[in-house]
């Protein structure tokens, strides 16, 4: 069910680990929605990992490699990452989940940072693991968050990412969680091609799957190489 859609304005959080964090209008339902759920939403999806596209995003990974986990949540996949010995900084815009994340993963670099404005150098990461992060930014700005993505990737990483496939995008009722109301982004599998290639990246894995919420709306899974 639609409920809005609004794309102008910014709403200011305040300071956190010592810099300003400045969230887009459109996104206050959805991360007000995990700072006040997050035990809810641990609960929900704690074992929600899909073992066998994380297994094949660690074998494409060079020994001493570093990741970064974009749009961590609670430190579900970072842990993951940091068990197998892999260099793991996750970042997320929830201050909430960054706080439980810190606890639940020790020994990853966890940062309330925006996706939009990633505050890391070129080519720092050999890959990016970015599991439901793209699905809550408006088309418009998923391009801009991909484009930063890819900047601080080094040439030849492997970038992991999912979205939600459609046609639109809009804050939606989510019944997972009494209707909680959380921005989406739709996507057809021929529009990420695209978006894709524009963005200097190389597909070589994609797959769609049914999935809960949204009524049911079916989820694309994909890898793809910097050039």
């Amino acid at each position: 069910m639609l409920r809005i859609s609004y794309l102008d304005g910014h709403k200011k959080l305040g300071i956190l680990d010592n810099w300003m964090v400045v969230m887009k209008e459109y996104l206050k339902d959805t991360i007000n929605f995990y700072d006040t759920h997050v035990e809810e939403y641990m609960k929900q999806t704690e074992k929600l990992s899909d073992a066998s596209r994380f297994d094949e995003f660690i074998m494409r990974l060079p020994k001493h490699s570093k990741v970064l986990d974009a749009g961590c949540g609670f430190g579900r996949d970072s842990k993951l990452f940091y068990d197998k010995g892999v260099d793991t900084t996750g970042i997320d815009l929830s201050s909430k989940l960054i706080e439980h994340a810190k606890k639940y993963a020790k020994g990853v670099n966890f940062l309330v940072q925006d996706i939009l404005k990633l505050d890391f150098e070129e080519n720092t990461f050999d890959g990016v693991w970015g599991c439901a992060t793209l699905v809550h930014l408006s088309k418009s700005d998923v391009e801009v968050a991909l484009r930063l993505l890819v900047r601080v990737l080094k040439k030849g990483g492997i970038i992991y990412l999912n979205f939600k496939w459609g046609d639109g995008e809009g804050v939606f009722l989510d019944p997972r969680y009494n209707g909680a109301p959380k921005f989406y982004s739709f996507f057809k599998e021929e529009e990420l091609k695209s978006l894709l290639k524009k963005c200097k990246l190389n597909m070589f894995h994609a797959s769609v799957k049914n999935s809960k919420g949204l009524s049911g709306r079916k989820t694309i899974y994909f890898m793809a190489k910097k050039a």
